[in-house]
């Protein structure tokens, strides 16, 4: 029987704290398993207070028991796990949970005695009836084990809480990772938490950050998971361009909360603070998740953001442009990229994988070749001087005459262009009438040329960062740095390439990195298209 159709879930669990994790650990395969595209997962630990015979677990406590629910979760990073902390602070007690989606629920135990669920229902779902929910079970955890007795004592006498605290970090791709460091935030929490959003020169060091989100999209997916977890607190989320942002001018700060990568950083937060005459803020570091999916010896041994963008690579971003017409022609790929990005590279790679390619810069070659239309447009707009002694175009010549004059060079592309995409047009027909179904259309002008929205189902972008693609151009083509600096300002940015991209690769590293990306790119469409 294939795989029920959900979204979202909520997962009720009955266990004690120190066995929270565990079981999550347990359940998540089944619930996978079970709902084929389960995306977001709701997980709610019954409050001590609708228990019999349990006293309520200081805050250091519910901050462990989270540490290990997100530790299970990073194994299923393709599930948002969101603990939800109503019930465990005064002030959340006996605020309505409101998740802004319909969901299924599930409760763990399912021997849970039923005056407990009853009283659950009733203080957090009053319009579900006990009927509603489905029982889910693991292997039982063995109880009263020594490791299970010391893991329920940490943070046993640690109930430290702050009127207002502060954290700060990129939050790309929410993971597990994050998710620690904002629950702790959240439990030490009572009035406010002001989160600072690095952005612009702040993520010039980002691995792949071609790939990190807008700011602006960022700030919306925590501020939508901070609501879940709490909503009783006040949010003060802002983008900032330096390492302190508001932690070093907000007098009401109390507490700061970092990771074992930035804290000194956070010693370096009070050292400013000082300096303003403003009282140093308590500083709670939380360790690094381990992450147990690492695919490459790129990633991180940590859960990271970086990690995640890498994995992004080959995979397809978004829903391809238009539906595809088997019947009036091949499915077609623009495959494009700037200067020394490697998309000759990924061409090559395609083509032995079995891909048929239309290359459009050879074809460039060919459109105004001696005896055509296209030379004697060239000629009559340019002057015959771009004519060597053989009657062939001067490169050179006529190179002198575009580069840097915006008007002559859209005058060479309004000739040139259409030339360009009615011979690729030809090679792309002759492809499918020997019985292709895909094409890729190798393109530099692709995006230039808007021949990825008049043309093809999916666009393909190869990219390496600009240090990357200057050393490239200086070995490869002899250029000094300055010339290789003007070159790549004359074309569009990484930002504008991946913007438009299904797909995108990066070329800097190994090339069986590279070989990945692309047979991982390659395996989908040829699956998706049958």
């Amino acid at each position: 029987m294939a795989p029920a159709p959900a979204s979202s879930l909520l997962l009720v669990l009955a266990t004690p704290l120190a066995q929270c994790g565990r079981q999550l650990r347990g359940l998540l395969p089944k619930l996978q398993s079970k709902y084929a595209d389960l995306s977001r997962l709701y997980v709610h630990i019954i409050p001590p207070n609708l228990r019999v015979h349990e006293s309520a677990p200081s805050r250091g406590q519910v901050v462990h028991a989270a540490k290990r629910v997100y530790g299970a979760s990073a194994a299923f990073p393709e599930v948002d796990v969101r603990l939800l902390l109503h019930g465990f602070k005064s002030r959340s007690s006996q605020e309505q949970m409101s998740l802004g989606s319909t969901f299924k629920m599930f409760l763990s135990p399912s021997t849970t005695e039923s005056s407990v669920m009853e009283a659950y229902l009733k203080a957090w779902h009053p319009t579900r009836q006990p009927s509603q929910w489905e029982g889910l079970d693991v292997e039982p955890c063995a109880r009263g084990s020594q490791s299970e007795a010391l893991d329920s004592e940490v943070g046993k006498d640690d109930d430290r809480s702050f009127e207002h605290v502060v954290i700060g970090g990129t939050f790309d791709r929410l993971h597990a990772g994050h998710k620690i460091l904002l629950v702790e935030a959240v439990l030490r929490s009572e009035r406010s938490l002001t989160i600072g959003v690095t952005e612009n020169e702040m993520l010039a060091s980002k691995k792949v950050r071609e790939l990190i989100l807008p700011t602006s999209e960022r700030i919306k997916v925590l501020e939508n998971f901070l609501q879940d977890c709490d909503s009783t607190l006040e949010y003060k989320l802002e983008p900032i361009v330096d390492p302190f942002g508001p932690s070093i001018v907000d007098p009401g700060l109390e507490l700061i909360v970092g990771s074992e990568e930035s804290a000194q950083g956070c010693e370096k937060v009070n050292e400013k603070r000082q300096e303003r005459g403003l009282k140093p803020l308590d500083i709670i570091i939380v360790g690094v998740e381990a992450d147990p999916v690492k695919e490459s010896d790129l990633e991180e041994v940590k859960v990271s953001s970086s990690s995640m963008r890498l994995r992004l690579l080959g995979s397809l971003l978004k829903a391809p442009s238009r539906p595809w017409d088997k019947s009036a022609g091949p499915y077609i790929v623009g495959l494009t990229g700037g200067s020394a990005s490697g998309k000759s590279s990924i061409s090559r790679r395609l083509e032995k994988l079995g891909a048929k390619i239309v290359d459009c810069d050879k074809l460039g070659h060919k459109a105004y070749q001696k005896g055509t239309d296209c030379l004697d447009q060239v000629v009559q707009a340019f002057g015959a001087d771009i004519l060597d002694q053989e009657g062939n175009i001067d490169r050179r010549v006529l190179g002198s005459k575009v580069f840097g004059n915006s008007e002559n060079r859209a005058k060479l592309e309004g000739i040139v262009w259409p030339e360009i995409r009615r011979m690729a047009e030809q090679e792309i027909q002759a492809h499918f009438l020997r019985g292709c179904s895909v094409v890729v259309l190798d393109a530099a002008v692709l995006l230039a040329a808007n021949w990825h929205a008049q043309m093809c189902h999916e666009v393909w972008v190869s990219f390496v960062d600009q240090d990357e693609a200057i050393k490239r151009i200086m070995e490869r083509d002899g250029r000094s740095q300055d010339e290789a600096e003007k070159r790549l300002a004359s074309q569009m940015t990484n930002a504008d390439y991946v913007r438009h991209a299904h797909v995108v690769f990066c070329t800097k590293w190994a090339g069986e990195f590279t070989q990945k990306q692309v047979e991982k790119a390659w395996t989908r469409l040829q699956s998706s298209l049958g």
